[in-house]
C-alpha cells in the first residue's frame, strides 16, 4: 500500500512540477468563477474561497490549474479546507506548495461541512494549489481558506 500510496504522490509532484493541465469539467453552467466570502473556520479569521461544483474523472488532478493558485494572506495561519459535496463519499487531497515546489502527504477526506486543516503555519503570501486524487468519477464542491 505504501508503494501504491507513493506512486500517486510522484504522479501528482510531476502534475506540479511540469504543468501538465488537468482535465476539470464544471459540472453545471452556473458554476461560477471563485468567489470570496467570509470563513467561519476557527482557525481563521478571514476570507474563504469557493470552488466548484467540478466533475473529476477517476485520477489525480491539481486544481487550480498551473499557472493559477491560491495564495495565503494574513487572515489565515492554517491553510483550511471544507468540502460542501464529495459524490463519491471519498477524496484525497494534498496541498502543493508553489515556491517549494513539494506537496504535503495525502490525506483522506469523507465527510461534508468539516473544515480540515491539511497544512498548518503556513506563511503570509504562500502560493498554493490542492493536489486531489479520487478512485472514480466524482463532483467536488467546497472551500479553502486564504
Amino acid at each position: 500500500m505504501k508503494l501504491f500510496a507513493r506512486g500517486f504522490i510522484v504522479i501528482a509532484l510531476a502534475l506540479f512540477l511540469f504543468g501538465a493541465s488537468t482535465q476539470v469539467e464544471q459540472h453545471t453552467a452556473a458554476a461560477s468563477s471563485l468567489h470570496v466570502a467570509k470563513a467561519t473556520a476557527a482557525h481563521c479569521v478571514g476570507a474563504k474561497v469557493h470552488f466548484g461544483a467540478y466533475k473529476f474523472p477517476a485520477g489525480v488532478f491539481l486544481y487550480p490549474k498551473k499557472g493559477s493558485s491560491f495564495t495565503t494572506t494574513s487572515n489565515c495561519r492554517n491553510i483550511g479546507l471544507m468540502f460542501s459535496r464529495i459524490s463519491s463519499g471519498s477524496v484525497n487531497v494534498q496541498v502543493c506548495f508553489v515556491q517549494k515546489k513539494s506537496c504535503t502527504a495525502w490525506k483522506s477526506y469523507t465527510r461534508t461541512n468539516v473544515w480540515y486543516t491539511p497544512a498548518v503555519n503556513v506563511p503570509r503570501g504562500t502560493r498554493y494549489s490542492l493536489g486531489i486524487f479520487v478512485r472514480k468519477t466524482t463532483i467536488l464542491e467546497g472551500y479553502t481558506t486564504v
